[in-house]
């Protein structure tokens, strides 16, 4: 997995996530932390934000009835919260009961929570880390903040997160809203959650409810301001998840403009996390980057396209069409309209034209592929020419069979080549033939079923 190459950096603090969450506003049988964000997963966005921030453990909070999760390369323990138990703070009581002896600040983010940045979260750690604060939280300003809890202060240190629900008219007036991470002083947490009462309404135990405690106590409650606010969405119904899927699009399309990839429209693009683009590409509106794909220098990549796990060479022109799972050379051209499927290597300066289908083929440097064409488990030899309508008929009912044809053939319009069949190079086959035996090098055929040309 991607992971592999966000190791987490070590430390003496722990990162705890809560990935508990079902996510009933997406419906019945959805775990929250796996809905995906530009093709991966909400809980493994979350863990590369935590990338960079120092720790020496990382729980991640499961409920009774959900799966473990694993991510190869990253050493990870996974708490289950009480059957039962409900709210926030019960599932970091869950996580205390894993902590290490010798943790002693932890930083706490949710897993619906994917576009809080690892600045933000290592932000909040320092507040606590060698201060006499407890608790390190996290907000943010909106004019409009929405359903999101309201920051209380007392003679500007604050002393409460408000829910919405509870808020009276002029706590409903305050823009401040808490963002959800939370840096906590573990020893001081330990004791505190023991003493957390459950909301009287919902009967849940919420995290945010630490912050009164500290408050009464006396205690530091230290905050770390997020400029941004959409790093605070949160991700708990259908809308919030679209929202912060545009504005993971819009960030990743700000990041590749900085190093020189040109968008026609960045808002209509999406592009996924594990996907790179190299400068002078030109992406125009509505593309979608999908995947694992890997898309050269100086490219452009046509309105309506759809690129997904493939990789693109320099210099390659895509035109309306769809490539999914496939390699592409150095200048080659692919469209209009034309879909490139699963296992096909376009060679350098290929072309495969309009409405051209190609599938598990190789495709040789300098073939020509006409319109409405379809190529399925082929190999074509270098500066071969087929012909618009022409199909590999590679399936016989049963097995799939491949087509060979050989360097610097021709293969007339419509014609159709039964598989398994060798054309040999530079044989040239007529338009509108049906082949059912090999060509040999050099030999011109045509007819139904195709026969040598005599003269």
């Amino acid at each position: 997995m991607a992971t592999e190459q966000h190791s987490l950096a070590a430390g003496h603090g722990a990162i705890v996530i809560l990935a508990a969450g079902q996510g009933t506003r997406m419906g019945e049988d959805i775990d929250k932390a796996l809905v995906d964000i530009a093709g991966i997963p909400m809980i493994e966005h979350v863990l590369r934000n935590c990338a960079q921030t120092p720790r020496r453990q990382l729980v991640i909070v499961r409920g009774p009835d959900q799966d473990a999760l694993d991510f190869p390369g990253i050493d990870i323990e996974i708490a289950v919260q009480d059957p039962g138990s409900k709210g926030t703070a019960a599932a970091l009581i869950a996580a205390t009961k894993h902590l290490h002896s010798e943790i002693d600040s932890a930083v706490v983010v949710f897993a619906d929570n994917p576009l809080l940045s690892e600045e933000s979260i290592g932000s909040a750690l320092a507040t606590i880390d060698g201060t006499p604060a407890v608790i390190g939280l996290t907000t943010a300003s909106d004019p409009e903040p929405g359903r999101r809890g309201r920051i209380i202060r007392r003679a500007g240190e604050p002393i409460a997160v408000r829910e919405t629900a509870s808020c009276d008219p002029e706590e409903l007036r305050i823009q401040e809203f808490n963002c959800g991470a939370m840096a906590l002083d573990v020893a001081w947490a330990r004791a505190a959650l023991r003493n957390l009462k459950p909301d009287p309404e919902t009967g849940e135990l919420y995290m945010t409810a630490l912050i009164e405690l500290a408050a009464n106590e006396g205690k530091k409650v230290a905050t770390v301001s997020i400029t941004d606010p959409a790093e605070a969405l949160g991700c708990d119904d259908f809308e919030s998840l679209a929202a912060a899927e545009k504005y993971y699009f819009r960030r990743r399309a700000a990041e590749l403009m900085k190093k020189g990839v040109r968008f026609r429209d960045p808002d209509s693009t999406a592009i996924s996390a594990d996907s790179e683009i190299g400068a002078g590409t030109l992406i125009e509106r509505n593309v979608s980057i999908e995947g694992r794909t890997s898309i050269g220098s100086n490219c452009r990549i046509g309105q309506d396209s759809v690129i997904s796990d493939s990789q693109l060479a320099d210099g390659c022109q895509v035109t309306s069409s769809r490539i999914i799972g496939s390699e592409c050379g150095p200048s080659a051209s692919i469209g209009p309209n034309a879909l490139i499927r699963d296992g096909t290597f376009i060679g350098e300066g290929a072309q495969a034209g309009n409405c051209v289908e190609v599938k598990n083929s190789r495709i040789g440097a300098g073939a020509l592929i006409g319109h409405l064409c379809y190529v399925g488990d082929a190999d074509v030899g270098p500066n071969s020419v087929i012909g618009a309508g022409a199909i590999t008929c590679n399936f016989d009912g049963v097995n799939k069979h491949r087509t060979l044809i050989g360097s610097g053939a021709f293969i007339g319009s419509n014609v159709s080549l039964i598989a398994p069949i060798r054309v040999g190079d530079k044989a040239v086959v007529g338009a509108g033939s049906v082949v059912t035996r090999d060509v040999p090098e050099g030999v011109t055929v045509y007819g139904n079923p195709a026969r040598p040309k005599t003269n």
